[in-house]
């Protein structure tokens, strides 16, 4: 597999093997970058203000993605039946069933906690780890 950061300015970073040292890709938005989420066929990054981006080509392109959000996107994961997760650090949880091109708010029995991290957990649940805590949901 290969390996990715992400960090401010737009910043994302590709492992390179052979050399050792990661490599800048470049990238359509400029704003701070919370999380990269993916395999090698398509990449997620996600950041400030709702924004989200997507490659299907290993990093060279990026598409936006629209989330409808303008707060941070801090959180990601993917499903075991190949669903993607985003998550906010104002509560909001979001799901992609169509491999990240567009996401959906997700309605959930109990509202979802600010995130800081995610985890997808058995068939149909997820994790939520911020700072009120730890909150397991299970998924529609």
């Amino acid at each position: 597999g290969h390996i990715y950061a992400v960090g401010e300015q737009g910043l994302v970073l590709k492992l390179d093997p052979a050399s050792g040292r990661f490599i800048a890709l470049p990238m359509p938005y400029q704003g701070t970058l919370f999380g990269i989420h993916g395999d090698a066929t398509v990449l997620l990054v996600h950041g400030l203000r709702g924004h989200a981006l997507r490659s299907d080509d290993g990093g060279a392109t990026w598409t936006e993605i629209a989330t409808g959000l303008q707060v941070g996107l801090t959180a990601s994961a993917r499903t075991n039946d190949g669903a993607w997760l985003l998550a906010s650090q104002a509560g909001h949880l979001l799901m992609s069933r169509d491999n990240g091109r567009s996401f959906q708010p997700l309605v959930t029995k109990t509202k979802p906690l600010p995130a800081a991290a995610l985890v997808a957990a058995g068939a149909q649940g997820v994790v939520i780890a911020g700072p009120r805590g730890l909150q397991a949901l299970a998924l529609p």
